[in-house]
Order: structure tokens, then C-alpha cells, then sequence
């Protein structure tokens, strides 16, 4: 019988001491990604967990909080890098974790003089939230992919002006705001 109280893998110096600033499941839950301070993203198969199935380096990191996220179908790994205050651009990298290399297949300058810290990929809608070290987040999309989210307020028509609205904008409702609010 197993004890609820030991686990089934131990990673121990993950990255080689460095602390690891992100775990994430992959969906298909066979795969784990660890984010950590040695700038590098690793793939662990969860029934082998001696050593990653893949490093990935060069993926900067800066922030205790920094992490990666998986595609829907488990099969792409997204992490963003981290720059020096207003030198470089905070870029995404996405792996194909199926591809026997190291290198990211695909990379997007997201930030120009920020950090990427957190990336977000949301499963049910296919797209891409991540957040940078100005405060901006940044939405990415596809749409012949992506369902719904962004795409929804991307295809709706601007909201009609109420006139109600404006005229209280206006400067010439203020006495009529006034009188209202102090019979």
C-alpha cells in the first residue's frame, strides 16, 4: 500500500540549485515543466523522472514568478524571457516538445524594454494571456484557431453614445446634476 504522506517522483536539484520559479502539468498529464533561476525550461516525463526528456536554455529569467505553459494538446511549450529595464525585448518562446532539438521553433518579440513574466495558455479558448514587467498584459490570438475571448469583443460593433450619456459628460449638465442631487 502506498502512504498518502511520501510522494511517487522526487526531482532533487531540478536545476542544479537554482530555485524553480514554475511547475506546471502538462494537460495530457504525462508531462511536467519546471521553470527555474538557472535560465532554463525542462520537460519531465512523470513515469521517469531521473533526468528531463528536454532542456531548454537561453530563456532568461529575472522573477521569482516566472513560468511556462502548455498547449491544449500537450504538444508546445511557451515560456517568455527577461530583459534589463529598457534593453532588449521580453520575447515568447514556444517548443515543440515533440522535436528532437533544443531550439524554440517559434519566437515573438513581445515586450520592447520589458520582461515577459507569466504566460497563460487557456485550453478551452486557445489563446495566449502574458504579462510584462510594465504592468501591460497582451493577448495573443488566432482566429482560425482561437474560440471566443478576445475574438468576441474583436468583432463587435463600438457601443452606440447613449444620449443620456453624453449630455451628463457634458459641462452643460452640470447645474442639471447639481439640482438633482441637491433639491
Amino acid at each position: 500500500a502506498r502512504s498518502a504522506n511520501r510522494p511517487d517522483a522526487v526531482m532533487r536539484d531540478a536545476h542544479g540549485g537554482s530555485e524553480v520559479t514554475g511547475l506546471e502539468f502538462s494537460p495530457n498529464g504525462r508531462l511536467l515543466a519546471s521553470r527555474g533561476d538557472d535560465d532554463t525550461v525542462k520537460v519531465w516525463d512523470l513515469r521517469k523522472t531521473k533526468a528531463p526528456l528536454r532542456t531548454y536554455t537561453g530563456v532568461e529569467s529575472f522573477f521569482a514568478t516566472s513560468n511556462a505553459a502548455w498547449s491544449p494538446d500537450s504538444k508546445t511549450l511557451v515560456a517568455g524571457t527577461s530583459v534589463r529595464k529598457g534593453q532588449g525585448t521580453g520575447l515568447l518562446k514556444f517548443w515543440d516538445v515533440d522535436a528532437e532539438g533544443t531550439e524554440p521553433a517559434t519566437v515573438i518579440g513581445l515586450a520592447p524594454g520589458a520582461s515577459v513574466i507569466r504566460v497563460v495558455w487557456h485550453d478551452k479558448l486557445n489563446q495566449i494571456l502574458a504579462s510584462t514587467s510594465t504592468g501591460t498584459l497582451r493577448l495573443l490570438y488566432d482566429p482560425l484557431i482561437s474560440r471566443n475571448g478576445a475574438l468576441l469583443t474583436a468583432s463587435r460593433e463600438p457601443r452606440r453614445a447613449d444620449p443620456l450619456d453624453q449630455l451628463l459628460r457634458s459641462k452643460d449638465a452640470t447645474p442639471l446634476v447639481g439640482s438633482i442631487m441637491n433639491p
